[in-house]
């Protein structure tokens, strides 16, 4: 029961987040009218339930009418006075656009609030790093780009004439960029495949892939290894910990949450690196305060935590993929891996966990792009072997580059196998013709309803499963 009003009251917050943003104002009044009605003492445990799932959706729509109350003012210079002097930090980019957090500045004499962002086709600087300039701010429309961009938390796009950069100004920031720096020298001297693989498994960074192999990875489904999400955290906390692992408990989380901070910022507010590492400061939460947290319980308290703070990673199909597989991951994978008996025990426990991923996002794949790998599968237990070292290596260099560039580059050296071998899966598992299928609607929507369906029976079957066998 406990689970089930945990993920309910995230659905309610989600669905009050996702309403916030299309009818703000006549959410605020139901809002208002629903936390009235659960202020009555009632001892009904379905009432309380439903009181507990409407205070949660209200609080969602609240979340989106803060955002938005503090986007209006600059929404209406841009309309008005659209002549700005601007300064703020680059926070994110993105294909639709470099975003930066307004810090200060004023439209033909009118100051505006800080802490709205702005989108740009594309601006110079390093995230965090700061800009100054004298800009044309535009409204944004509600379709096409415009839209996606205003979904994405941006108040007005910015025609920018000479731009004044700063590098970043936080202790944090500055190391990041450090640390990307250093992985960019260590690796300038490879083919622009492994470097760029090298790089996209380390920090994100896949400017340098070339084309054709960012295609081949998306099509063997193999792209999520250079999007940075849950493996990379999850890879980086159990070197540090590996790292620390005989010193006490406070020392080891508190090494542990800063390279957690630090990974972030040198990665970026990908969604699904805000998602892994929510579940990662739940988890060490729950380790300092001497309890296990279930995964599940974990996932729905970051998806609150993450929305809460970047409520239009609503819209994000990344955030979306990125909490399908985990779920799917926490919810069937032990079950698989205990029900196939046949092989050694890493294929096995590779095998459950890249299906019950690939399973648990097929459905999103389908209605959202129109097509699903026939590879995926194959194509992830074989890279599988190679990602944890090239990834971990890769950051070592990245690390050890502060101090010796030499060194860094002998440690790309020993890295750069690694990325072949997976850049040789995707070419071989994604240049084929018939490695990605097309499904169109409506068949599409109906195959993925069923598969829906089909993967939610499992998973109840198997999460009751798992609750027998720990009992």
């Amino acid at each position: 029961m406990h689970r089930a009003r945990l993920w309910l009251s995230a659905a309610a917050f989600s669905a009050g987040v996702l309403a916030g943003w299309r009818e703000p104002n006549e959410l605020m009044v139901v809002c208002g009218a629903s936390l009235g009605l659960t202020m009555v003492p009632v001892r009904n445990g379905l009432v309380r339930l439903a009181g507990l799932v409407l205070v949660a959706f209200a609080c969602g729509a609240v979340v989106v009418s803060l955002h938005v109350a503090r986007a209006a003012p600059l929404m209406e210079l841009a309309d008005r006075y659209p002549r700005c002097r601007v300064v703020g930090t680059v926070s994110q980019r993105t294909p639709i656009g470099t975003f930066i957090r307004l810090r200060r500045g004023s439209c033909e004499g009118a100051p505006f609030p800080s802490g709205a962002e702005v989108v740009m086709t594309d601006a110079p600087g390093e995230l965090g790093g700061r800009i100054e300039t004298t800009a044309w701010l535009t409204p944004l429309e509600d379709q096409g780009i415009d839209g996606a961009r205003r979904r994405a938390g941006a108040a007005a796009s910015m025609d920018a004439g000479a731009i004044r950069v700063r590098k970043p100004t936080g202790l944090i920031y500055r190391a990041a960029l450090t640390i990307r720096a250093s992985l960019r020298r260590a690796t300038e001297d490879r083919s622009s495949t492994t470097a760029g693989l090298l790089r996209g498994l380390a920090i994100g960074e896949i400017d340098r892939l070339p084309a054709h192999s960012k295609e081949s990875l998306r099509r063997a489904g193999l792209s999520h290894l250079v999007a940075v999400s849950g493996t990379n955290v999850t890879i980086v906390l159990t070197a540090v910990a590996s790292v620390v692992g005989r010193i006490s408990r406070r020392v080891r989380m508190g090494a542990c949450s800063g390279a957690l901070v630090l990974f972030v910022a040198v990665v970026g507010p990908e969604p699904s690196v805000l998602r892994a590492a929510a579940m990662g400061a739940v988890g060490l939460v729950a380790l300092m305060a001497g309890s296990r947290s279930s995964p599940l319980d974990a996932l729905a308290l970051a998806v609150v935590s993450v929305l809460a703070v970047r409520p239009h990673m609503i819209h994000s199909v990344g955030l979306h993929l990125s909490v399908a597989a985990t779920a799917g991951i926490c919810l069937w994978a032990s079950h698989l891996h205990r029900r196939w008996r046949y092989g050694p025990g890493w294929l096995r426990a590779a095998l459950a966990v890249t299906l019950s991923a690939q399973a648990a996002v097929a459905p999103l794949l389908i209605i959202v792009f129109g097509e699903i790998s026939v590879t995926s599968v194959p194509a992830n237990l074989l890279a599988a072997p190679a990602v944890a070292p090239a990834t971990v290596i890769a950051l070592a260099a990245a690390v050890v580059g502060l101090a010796s560039d030499a060194a860094a580059r002998a440690l790309v050296s020993i890295a750069a196998p690694f990325a072949d071998w997976i850049a040789t899966i995707g070419e071989w598992l994604g240049a084929a013709g018939w490695t990605s299928v097309s499904v169109r609607s409506p068949f599409g929507v109906l195959a993925s309803l069923i598969l829906v369906g089909v993967l939610a029976i499992g998973g109840a079957r198997a999460d009751r499963a798992s609750r027998r066998d720990v009992a």
